[in-house]
């Protein structure tokens, strides 16, 4: 039971940005790649989105990394919020 347990923190630390809880880049690509493959075999639409945080180095040196670390989470709380439970979201 420990074993498994292990397991699954291991895959969740493997696969999950820290700081965000949401997928860390490399899992977010393989995600990416099989919906993308998937879409285009059944002729099906795929959209992504991507955001940037505008001026985000001037929050940091102006506030500190703390603040700058609360915006990230923040708008990953929000984009997890707005989408479904299909979605997808990485960081």
């Amino acid at each position: 039971m420990e074993n498994a347990r292990l397991f699954d923190e291991v895959q969740r630390l493997a696969t999950l940005d820290g700081l965000t809880n949401t997928y860390n880049r490399r899992h977010f690509m393989e995600l990416a790649h099989l919906a993308f493959e998937t879409a285009r075999r059944f002729g099906q639409p795929l959209t992504a989105l991507m955001l940037d945080v505008d001026h985000f180095k001037a929050i940091n040196d102006e506030y500190g990394h703390h603040v700058g670390d609360q915006v990230l989470r923040t708008l990953a709380d929000r984009c997890r919020a707005a989408l479904r439970t299909i979605d997808v979201l990485g960081r």
